[in-house]
């Protein structure tokens, strides 16, 4: 005899954890190069139009499909009753009373946990649903901590996270059953996250097993070595390397004093030197800036530029010479024709 699913199968969809394209960002740190866990089971799961099996399915949509399970049964006969002529003599001893049956104690549900086999589609019973609800808080937690500086941390952890989507991307479950099992971690799943969180980083740093001086050792060893810092030196702002203090300059791996000519500062980042305003640089000296007649210094102060209604040619500055239906432009060291005209050599012709 085939009969339906029973009603209490619900629909529910689950992402599984999504690729990323290679970090850092992690994570995070989003980590670089890292597939991430990024939603979870709908505790509500909308039911299906009739008796189904449950879904949960990876990606961006839903897969739904019909289900039955086949199953027989059959109508019992009642068990014959017999009977008996035969009776007890009189002085026969009477009867035993029969010892009264305890009742058996109601177990507890099993708590066991089950990895489910690599696939899609299956009907996972409890314990496999309980391995996929735990298995995903512990990846969550996991992106958080890995070090995206070690490339052995990266591929380890998209394993996990493929053996996760392999198992748990796209399967089917009986809602009692997932209803039951998110009740009993639910409350537990800071507690997983701490664990697994602390597993991983011990692991890394090769605490783990048992030879804890040994894995160290190899862990500092495939750390990120700083640079050798010489004398008036700082790491730079990334870290990776060294720079020389204010008023110093690189010179192959040291750190030179900065000598300052006469009429000479620091510049803005502290490692060269500039003139001061009013004077140029010449060598390895600051000389005066020599400014003409009806010039002036310019913005920086290491030049000169002519006064508005003036142009520069060669050392001096000389008058700009405006034709009928000019004026001066923006700047004032040139002219330009006035609206309806148009400039042809050195005149303003009507348009």
């Amino acid at each position: 005899m085939v009969s339906d699913v029973s009603e209490d199968i619900g629909l529910a969809a689950a992402a599984p954890v999504e690729a990323a394209s290679t970090p850092t960002e992690a994570v995070s740190p989003v980590v670089e190069g890292v597939e991430r866990p990024s939603a979870s089971i709908s505790a509500n799961p909308a039911p299906a139009s009739s008796g189904g099996a449950g879904w949960i399915v990876g990606g961006i949509f839903l897969l739904f499909v019909m289900a039955a399970i086949v199953g027989s049964s059959g109508n019992k006969a009642p068990a014959p009753s017999s009977t008996s002529s035969w009776e007890p003599p009189s002085n026969a001893l009477p009867a035993a009373a029969s010892a009264p049956v305890a009742a058996a104690p109601a177990v507890a549900p099993s708590k066991v946990v089950e990895k489910p086999p690599i696939g899609t589609d299956r009907l996972l019973g409890s314990a496999q649903i309980r391995y996929c609800l735990t298995e995903k808080i512990r990846v969550q937690a996991i992106e958080s901590v890995v070090n995206a500086d070690r490339e052995s941390e990266i591929v380890n952890f998209n394993a996990l996270v493929g053996d996760y989507n392999s198992r748990c991307g796209q399967f089917r479950y009986r809602q009692d059953e997932l209803d039951r099992v998110q009740s009993e971690i639910e409350p537990k799943s800071d507690e997983l996250a701490h664990a697994a969180k602390t597993t991983w980083v011990r692991n890394a740093l090769g605490l783990g097993a048992g030879d804890e001086t040994g894995k160290a050792a190899t862990a500092n060893a495939e750390a990120p070595k700083k640079p050798a810092i010489p004398k008036n030196a700082h790491l730079d702002y990334f870290g990776h390397d060294w720079e020389c203090n204010r008023g110093f300059r690189k010179a192959g791996n040291e750190c030179e004093a900065i000598v300052l000519p006469q009429n000479a500062k620091l510049d803005y980042l502290g490692n060269d030197w500039e003139c001061n305003r009013g004077f140029r640089k010449s060598g390895s000296g600051c000389d005066p800036v020599q400014v003409p007649r009806n010039g002036k210094l310019d913005f920086l102060g290491n030049d000169w530029e002519c006064d508005r209604g003036f142009r520069r040619q060669a050392d001096e500055c000389l008058p700009v010479q405006v034709p009928t239906n000019a004026k001066l432009d923006f700047l004032g060291n040139d002219w330009e024709c006035r609206s309806g005209f148009r400039r042809n050599w050195d005149e303003c012709v009507p348009l």
